[in-house]
C-alpha cells in the first residue's frame, strides 16, 4: 500500500469494518472482464456469508473459478474543509463456495436477519432453506485502509498550506477545494463584471491545466 499511515491490518479494525458495512462488492473471472456485484453480507467465524438465488450469472461464474475479490467500506462523509473523504475500508481475495449443509445455511441466515434487523420468521423454514443459495466466501487475504478526521487534522497542522494537489505519471488531480480557490479569489456574484471575466478567465485557464494529461505537478 502506497499510503502506510493509512494502512490497518488488525483484526479489529477488520471486525468493526466487517459489522457496520451494509453492502459488500464482490468480483468474479467472467472471461475478458470482471463481473462485480453489490450485495448484503454478514461475517461468521472468520468467513463470509450473503445469500442469493440458486442460478444465476454470479453461480456460473463462481462453477468456472471460485476465486474472488471483494471490497466493503464504511462510510463517514465528505470533509469539504480538507476536501477529502472520511472512511474505513476494507479489501480482500478469498474463495468462494455455495453452501449445501442446511444448518450452516440456517446460521448464515439467522445472522444475516439480525446484522439487518430484518422481520423474517426465524429459524427459517426447510422450504425457504431449500430455494435460498447461500455464498461462503473463505478469506485468503486481507488489508485495510480509513482516513480517519484525527489523523488528518494531525497532517494540516504539519502543513497547514497542503494544497491536495495528487501527482500521478500520465494524469494531474486538483482538489474542489483548490480548484475554486484558484478559479475564483471572490465571490463571482458579489463582483463587478470586470472582475466576473477574470473569474471566468481563471475557470478556463484552470480547466485547461485539469485537461493536461501527461504533465506532473507536485505541490507540497
Amino acid at each position: 500500500m502506497r499510503r502506510k499511515e493509512r494502512e490497518c491490518s488488525n483484526a479489529a479494525f477488520f471486525q468493526q469494518v466487517f459489522t457496520t458495512s451494509e453492502v459488500i462488492t464482490l468480483a468474479f473471472h467472467d472471461g475478458e472482464y470482471p463481473y462485480s456485484v453489490a450485495l448484503s453480507f454478514v461475517e461468521m467465524a472468520g468467513a463470509l456469508y450473503m445469500h442469493c438465488a440458486k442460478e444465476g450469472h454470479k453461480l456460473d461464474c463462481l462453477a468456472r473459478d471460485p476465486h474472488v475479490h471483494f471490497t466493503a467500506h464504511d462510510y463517514i462523509g465528505v470533509d469539504k474543509k480538507a476536501a477529502t473523504v472520511r472512511y474505513r475500508s476494507i479489501a480482500g481475495t478469498g474463495v468462494a463456495e455455495l453452501v449445501q449443509d442446511k444448518e450452516e445455511k440456517q446460521l448464515a441466515l439467522t445472522a444475516l436477519a439480525r446484522k439487518y434487523d430484518s422481520h423474517c420468521t426465524l429459524p427459517v423454514s426447510d422450504k425457504m432453506l431449500e430455494v435460498t443459495g447461500i455464498i461462503k466466501i473463505n478469506i485468503t487475504s486481507l488489508s485495510g485502509k480509513k482516513n480517519d478526521p484525527a489523523e488528518c487534522s494531525k497532517r494540516r497542522r504539519r502543513n497547514p498550506d497542503s494544497a491536495f494537489f495528487h501527482t500521478r505519471s500520465t494524469r494531474a488531480f486538483m482538489s474542489p477545494a483548490m480548484f475554486f480557490r484558484n478559479a475564483f479569489p471572490a465571490s463571482v456574484s458579489d463582483t463587478e463584471p470586470s472582475s466576473r471575466n477574470a473569474s471566468e478567465k481563471a475557470l478556463e485557464k484552470t480547466s485547461g491545466l485539469l485537461r493536461t494529461r501527461r504533465s506532473r505537478y507536485t505541490q507540497v
